[in-house]
């Protein structure tokens, strides 16, 4: 009986998955003059420009080509709380704090790479520009023995983007520039299934290193709409809708 009641429970779940829905996945360490500047709009004096505010390409004479690959090291650690059963199948005991011991990742590192170029079609005026570049692409990895195991030992997410943009200067105080394309998305995540489901112990079963592995990917577009200007020698703005 209680066999039936595990795999009526287990179906019942998988009815109801559907197509999941994922936003953002981008890195804002796109751009030499936008990172050091710390700010979500930089001074969009370079191909950059194409991905943080498109109408900044009027900033660019003849034609230009940008190439740029950042590494990002990430530094972070997890401290996790017991639940129900985590200390049998873990073989662990929080500490005085209620806590499992900091387990930090074996490896979690990001790559920022970007190729755009851009070619002034009209003097001082149009400018367009195309880019390819991955605006994320991160992972991590936990040791398959550490009491994370059961939340992910291996995972990543990379995004590539290609785009094509555009950008036309009305005045010294107004330039409108856009961006178009499509982003490919590609989720991966490793774990061990915890061996206790609804109350159930499912160890005699599946064991208790039972591996998960999601994969998912998908094709999505992408926009922006920019607006720059230098009203004044000294001043200048910059706004972007995305």
């Amino acid at each position: 009986m209680a066999s039936t009641v595990v795999v009526t429970a287990v179906l019942s779940v998988g009815s109801t998955v559907r197509s999941a829905d994922a936003g953002g996945f981008g890195i804002p360490e796109i751009g030499v003059r936008r990172t050091a500047m710390a700010s979500i709009i930089g001074r969009p004096d370079d191909p950059s420009a194409i991905y943080h505010n498109p109408a900044g390409l009027v900033l660019q004479g003849g034609w230009q080509l940008y190439v740029s690959c950042g590494l990002s090291l990430l530094d972070t650690e997890f401290q996790l709380r017991p639940w129900a059963e985590s200390d049998r199948f873990l073989g662990a005991s929080a500490g005085d704090d209620g806590y499992y011991t900091r387990v930090k990742p074996s490896r979690a590192f990001g790559v920022i790479p970007m190729l755009a170029a851009t070619a002034e079609i009209l003097p001082g005026r149009l400018v367009l520009g195309a880019a390819i570049y991955v605006g994320n692409a991160t992972g991590a990895a936990f040791e398959e023995s550490a009491v994370t195991r059961y939340h992910l030992i291996d995972g990543y997410v990379v995004a590539p983007q290609a785009v094509v943009s555009g950008a036309y200067r009305i005045n010294d105080a107004i330039s409108l520039g856009a961006s178009v394309g499509v982003i490919h998305l590609r989720v991966h995540g490793k774990r061990n299934v915890f061996p206790v489901f609804m109350g159930n112990d499912l160890s005699t079963v599946i064991g208790t290193r039972a591996e998960l592995e999601l994969d998912g990917s998908g094709w999505a577009p992408t926009w922006m709409i920019g607006a720059f200007g230098r009203p004044h020698p000294r001043v200048t703005w910059g706004a972007t809708v995305t």
